[in-house]
């Protein structure tokens, strides 16, 4: 098993049989961005770690994939844990993380109907064009906000639950 990124991303690159320039193409990075991933000096970002893992599982390196992938989540788990709770400087448990879970769909679900109710409105009434642009600029935020972030905070907050980190401290068991 691999102790950290800076191993794995060049075994990584040396099992695809990649140059340093060739994994940041396939990246989407620069070359100095792989340098310094490799040399230890940068970790690599939860959207690097997640085109990691795809590129490793691509090529069948399945304990590379599985290692990048582990790498994201327990950086979620991080991030998730030194969050603030209702107000204050305590960390949040994970009984209150199962509380919020629903939440985000439940929001996503009333800005759904907010949209509908202003689908309504503009077609039943006149409305001035400097109203229309504000209503549609309103619009177009419970759009983003019911079908990109909150799916996305969901989802956070279900890998933070289900991670192997989180299940080996309520079991008990420590690495």
């Amino acid at each position: 098993m691999y102790v950290n990124a800076k191993a794995a991303i060049e075994m990584l690159r040396r099992r695809l049989g990649d140059t340093q320039k060739a994994l940041a193409e396939r990246l989407g990075t620069t070359i100095t961005t792989v340098s310094r991933y490799e040399n230890g000096r940068i970790q690599p970002s939860e959207e690097a770690l997640r085109k990691l893992a795809s590129i490793a599982g691509s090529a069948g390196l399945n304990d590379l994939q599985d290692f990048f992938e582990n790498q994201r989540r327990l950086g979620i788990v991080a991030r998730v844990e030194s969050l603030p709770s209702a107000g204050t400087q305590r960390r949040v448990s994970l009984e209150e993380l199962k509380q919020w879970e629903a939440l985000p769909h439940f929001i996503a679900e009333r800005l759904v109907e907010a949209q509908a109710i202003y689908m309504d409105i503009i077609g039943k009434h006149p409305i001035a064009r400097a109203d229309q642009d504000r209503l549609g600029g309103i619009n177009r935020v419970l759009l983003g906000l019911s079908h990109n972030m909150l799916p996305e905070l969901s989802r956070q907050i279900e890998l933070y639950i289900s991670s192997p980190k989180r299940k080996e401290k309520r079991s008990g068991k420590t690495e």
